[in-house]
């Protein structure tokens, strides 16, 4: 349970809020879902696009709150690296109508498996995604949902380092034909080996 007060959350808010680019960053703050909460009350947040709030504590229920708050129906970037947030949060950032504007978004380092990828690969809101970072138990399953998925086509920059990928993930990038637009693509610290390097090195699509 945070110690955090309206107040101190709200001096936090001034403090990283940037109007002209429309930019909050509140990144390692040690938050937690109940300052979220709290800041997603705040009368101090107006015309947020960017909401940058890396290396906290943040689960499912802090999400939720982003999700359900008209304050962030404008944003066009997300980034909630090295949180807590779960497939299940992930399901409701699928189907949320806030994020309909979403171009980026950065869910590395949290705990999103086979399941999350699935809502992600099905979600029409996200379609409009350019950069993607997302981990970190996905899997060959998961990523392979991933670069099926007939939404999400318009990506540019594919972030899936730490997911335990092998070479059946690797030749699924390879072999996607959804990816055509893709200019960078990180699989660092995974296990793909000779026979999926050559098939991504050959991709017709990459």
């Amino acid at each position: 349970m945070s110690e955090k007060t309206q107040e101190g959350l709200d001096n936090l808010i001034v403090e990283g809020l940037n109007s002209e680019k429309g930019e909050l960053d509140l990144r390692e703050r040690e938050l937690d879902d109940d300052d979220i909460k709290l800041i997603v009350g705040s009368d101090k947040i107006l015309g947020v696009t960017a909401l940058f709030l890396e290396y906290n504590e943040i689960g499912d229920e802090g999400l939720q709150a982003i999700l359900d708050s008209e304050k962030f129906k404008h944003l066009t970037a997300l980034n909630m690296f090295k949180n807590q947030v779960s497939d299940d949060g992930v399901k409701e950032m699928a189907k949320s109508k806030t994020l309909l504007n979403l171009s980026e978004l950065v869910m590395s380092d949290n705990k999103v498996g086979v399941e999350g990828a699935r809502a992600l690969s099905e979600s029409k809101t996200l379609s409009n995604l350019v950069s993607l970072w997302v981990g970190d138990q996905l899997g060959d399953e998961g990523v392979r949902l991933l670069v099926d998925s007939k939404y999400l086509t318009r990506l540019n920059l594919l972030t899936l380092y730490r997911n335990n990928i092998g070479d059946s993930g690797a030749i699924a990038i390879a072999d996607s034909k959804n990816l055509s637009k893709l200019t960078e693509l990180n699989l660092n610290w995974n296990y793909i080996e000779a026979e999926g390097i050559e098939a991504i090195a050959n991709s017709k699509t990459l």
